[in-house]
């Protein structure tokens, strides 16, 4: 289980700048290990800080637009790319320059910015040197190829950049202002973005685990091919509504449950009745949902059930496979394309919170042995269930390192002779009360892990 009402959470300033010329646009790859939005495509750039300059501007083309905006927009650029912005402009090498949109980041995200976002078309192809502890790759690439590996699954990207891969690759000259707003009703709908092309991913709140909220609910499957839905488990019979109509617009063939964990199954069976389609599970979490739930949870419903190595539909082509990974819930299912261009981890990893590891389901031991495995296939991006996909696998490998550290702590403060009340309040001094029982079951998952291995 995992859950924020990121609503609350402050909107911060921010810009980018998308530099043109003729066809071809320069693009960056964000670091994996970056807190925000690890592995993403994007455009240089970055927020703007309080003490960004707001005295007018000499450039008389740049005396439109917001002082402070611009400043912090030069400021970037001289860090990432190591070039005076403003002399491009007194040197002749902009030919044009304008604003092409505005995004705010929607409410279920972590981090929110309203992000402004400039167009600079140059005449000639400038080569910046991006500076690598942000960009894992970055140079110029025509915009329509930017956008062919968009749609051929190779790139993880924002909605908004999505959107200027898609203008770009009709024309680099100046177009209409966007304002890049994810479009949906929040009072029948709920929000559906698609980062990765292929993966559709709808955002209900769910009942989960501060600071999360929502569960993320995939949609898989290549055309002509069978349609999964994944996790669906809105919170409410309201959220429920909201759910089933924006899934509506989609083909839909199969209802996948990663794991039982109340999170994950919510209202799915009433979804898999309403829709009259098929569950799928591995046998260990259709056990424990009907210990859960009660012997007629699945009544009326086909069932499939999944284990190591079936194919459950195709995506770009591929077949994609399940893969055991328990440790957090017995019997949990995670899902890849045979060419690992995504792993979809259910709760082993998570972008928000921290993944509980405890009670009767939950075994240390296992979910070392999952995240090992995960590292090993080394997919390109990660898909959680609370929170935003992730380029690699860098957060698997920093929290299964966390773990192992906590582990040792554990056992040295095991040799010490301290109870797990002791435990508790050494390892975890300021946690919140009502997060105490699952810090208190972690901990209790070491400690069978090293009685099984001593």
């Amino acid at each position: 289980m995992s859950s924020s009402n990121s609503s609350a959470l402050p909107l911060r300033a921010a810009v980018s700048i998308i530099f043109t010329f003729k066809d071809e646009v320069f693009a960056i790859r964000r670091q994996n290990y970056l807190r925000a939005f690890p592995g993403y495509h994007a455009f240089p750039g970055g927020k703007v800080d309080a003490d960004d300059l707001e005295e007018k501007l000499e450039i008389s083309s740049l005396q439109e637009f917001p002082a402070k905006l611009i400043h912090a927009l030069g400021r970037e650029i001289d860090e990432e790319l190591g070039v005076d912005f403003f002399d491009l402009f007194s040197s002749g090498k902009v030919s044009d320059f304008w604003e092409f949109g505005v995004a705010v980041t929607p409410p279920f995200h972590s981090h929110r910015f309203e992000t402004h976002f400039y167009q600079c078309n140059l005449t000639e192809k400038i080569d910046f040197i991006a500076d690598k502890s942000e960009a894992a790759e970055a140079g110029w690439i025509k915009a329509s190829e930017l956008l062919n590996r968009y749609n051929s699954g190779e790139i993880l990207a924002v909605p908004p950049t999505i959107i200027i891969f898609e203008r770009l690759a009709e024309s680099t000259n100046k177009g209409e202002f966007f304002n890049f707003n994810l479009l949906y009703d929040p009072d029948s709908e709920v929000p559906m973005i698609e980062t990765i092309k292929g993966v559709k991913q709808f955002l209900p709140f769910s009942n989960t685990f501060p600071p999360a909220y929502r569960t993320n609910c995939f949609l898989i499957g290549d055309d002509g091919q069978k349609k999964i839905l994944i996790d669906p488990s809105p919170k409410d019979r309201e959220e429920y509504k909201k759910l089933l109509k924006s899934i509506s617009k989609f083909e839909v063939n199969e209802v996948f449950l990663t794991h039982h964990h109340p999170d994950h199954h919510e209202y799915s069976t009433d979804l898999a009745r309403e829709l009259m389609l098929p569950m799928s599970m591995s046998r260990k979490t259709h056990q424990l949902l009907l210990e859960d739930c009660g012997e007629d949870y699945f009544k009326g419903l086909d069932l499939i059930f999944y284990k190591e190595s079936f194919v459950v539909t195709r995506w770009m082509g591929e077949e994609v496979r399940v893969f055991e990974v328990p440790g957090h819930a017995s019997g949990q299912l995670a899902l890849a394309p045979i060419g690992m261009g995504w792993f979809l981890a259910g709760d082993l990893i998570q972008t928000i919170g921290s993944v509980v590891i405890g009670g009767s389901q939950g075994n240390m031991r296992h979910y070392f042995k999952s995240m090992e495995k995960v590292i090993g296939l080394n997919p390109r991006f990660v898909l959680p269930s609370h929170g935003i996909p992730m380029g690699g696998v860098h957060q698997v490998v920093k929290t299964l390192k966390h773990r192992k550290e906590r582990e040792r702590t554990i056992s040295e403060l095991l040799l010490e002779g301290k109870t797990k009340e002791e435990m508790l309040k050494i390892i975890y001094p300021e946690l919140a009360p009502e997060l105490e029982k699952y810090a208190a079951a972690t901990i209790l998952a070491h400690l069978d892990k090293l009685a099984e291995e001593s």
